[in-house]
């Protein structure tokens, strides 16, 4: 018997979990960096820095996870059609992302 349903391509526009991945992997990458340099320093340098990026910025948890699930759905062939609430997840995350640099540009000026 020959399927005749339409096929759905992972790498479509309307594939919700491209725009997810697309918008959060740039963070969890700059975040795993970020934290990478603070191990570098040692443990007490990786905790304080952790602790501290995870207060003024919670997308050092958003942004991995949400990275790691559209990962995990694009590896499973789980097409995922775009829906009004993935504009409003995505709308979250660019103002994670917002938050994140004026966390990091207050933080900056605080020193002088």
């Amino acid at each position: 018997m020959v399927n005749h349903s339409p096929r759905r391509n992972l790498g479509s526009p309307k594939n919700a979990s491209i725009w997810y991945l697309m918008v959060s992997l740039p963070g969890a990458v700059t975040l795993i960096l970020l934290l990478g340099g603070y191990a570098l320093d040692g443990l007490g340098s990786f905790a304080i820095g952790f602790v501290f990026w995870t207060v003024f910025s919670p997308g050092i948890c958003v942004f991995p996870i949400v990275a790691g699930r559209q990962i995990y759905n694009l590896a499973s062939r789980n097409f995922v059609p775009i829906s009004s609430s993935t504009y409003i997840g995505i709308a979250i995350l660019v103002g994670l992302y917002l938050w994140w640099g004026l966390a990091a540009r207050f933080l900056m000026n605080m020193d002088g």
